[in-house]
């Protein structure tokens, strides 16, 4: 699997990036609500023609074929203040201009499919969540903003009495619909993807643990959200696997994950290993997990160590022997072998934060 980070209103049709693709899974966007009001244009460029520019590349992808299926990652938030249990007929009435941009991103994509016949189906998500769950910014899903608070030790800001429901999907359930809607024959269809079975925030809270705090209810914002899935499961034969209790008690075991803040990176750079590291060069830039206090870190292991531009390094620890760090690597590397004939290899530690 290739990654490349990138702004997706740099790409132009023909990037040899797009070179042997078959299926376009088009999830990259801007998303929140709020700083969508405070931000319009940004959100419109970004979800709008960010997605233009993705389709003109499928369109001219492996020499002008174009590729096999383009799915794009619609918005329930297109339904605004939508009747429930909500079909894809629904009338569409968007509330904020986060919810306009995804569906003008959808409507561009459906006229890519009518005009140049590039094979397009689109999943209008609900309430997706998972273990990486986003916790940066003020605002954000209900799930990201309460992983944050937990994390900090906050109390939970619940909007309103705590009583309104949303139809929680989790991110395994929504990668299998994903592929379903890739592989299917059928083109130029919408489907909504939740688990039609809507949850409460209070109950969300009763699974999470921890103490309350209210605050007014936003204007604009639905009761309920509750996705009709009677389409997506007769036509793709998909249907929800894990559970509202099985989701919160995943992101409940995997936590610890998340215990620097998003934008902390630990690098481990070696003082007097070098000639090892570059024995063991399958080892380069590969995330693992630090257990350190019984904290698991996220960590990734990099010889020579580079500090980007943009951020200020603070020493935070020096030496720590490779013992301990190989029974982090052992998680989930198949290198432990080599790594525990290296004990003897120092590292010195350095938390990265953004300006």
């Amino acid at each position: 699997v290739a990654f490349r980070k990138a702004d997706i209103r740099d790409f132009q049709p023909g990037d040899p990036f797009f070179d042997g693709v078959t299926h376009v899974f088009h999830f990259a966007g801007i998303g929140d609500i709020v700083p969508s009001i405070e931000r319009p244009m940004e959100y419109m460029s970004a979800n709008v023609q960010g997605t233009v520019h993705m389709l003109e590349c499928a369109r001219a992808a492996n020499g002008g074929a174009g590729v096999k299926k383009f799915v794009y990652a619609a918005s329930s938030s297109c339904y605004g203040l939508a009747k429930t249990p909500t079909r894809e007929d629904h009338p569409i009435a968007p509330q904020y201009p986060y919810a306009l941009s995804k569906y003008q991103g959808e409507q561009a994509a459906f006229h890519w499919h009518r005009v140049y016949r590039l094979p397009v189906n689109a999943i209008r998500i609900f309430n997706a969540y998972g273990t990486r769950s986003r916790t940066s910014g003020a605002y954000g899903a209900v799930f990201g903003v309460f992983l944050k608070q937990k994390l900090a030790g906050k109390p939970f800001t619940v909007v309103g009495d705590g009583t309104q429901t949303r139809d929680f999907i989790y991110a395994t359930d929504v990668a299998e619909a994903f592929l379903a809607a890739g592989e299917t024959e059928q083109v130029g269809e919408i489907w909504n993807l939740g688990a039609g079975n809507p949850q409460s925030v209070n109950r969300l809270i009763e699974l999470l643990g921890g103490p309350v705090t209210h605050i007014p209810k936003r204007p604009g914002e639905p009761d309920c959200t509750w996705a009709d899935i009677g389409k997506i499961t007769r036509e793709l034969g998909w249907k929800q696997k894990v559970s509202f209790e099985q989701g919160v008690g995943r992101i409940l075991a995997a936590i610890d994950q998340h215990k620097l803040a998003d934008n902390t990176l630990v690098i481990f750079t070696n003082d007097n290993g070098g000639e090892w590291l570059s024995r063991n060069a399958p080892l380069f830039n590969r995330k693992f997990s630090l257990f350190e206090g019984g904290i698991r870190v996220p960590a990734i292991l990099r010889w020579p160590g580079h500090i980007p531009a943009g951020v200020v390094s603070t020493q935070v620890g020096i030496t720590m022997d490779l013992t301990a760090t190989a029974v982090a690597i052992s998680r989930s590397e198949e290198h432990t072998s080599e790594l525990q004939s290296q004990s003897t290899i120092s590292y010195a530690v350095f938390c990265l934060k953004k300006k």
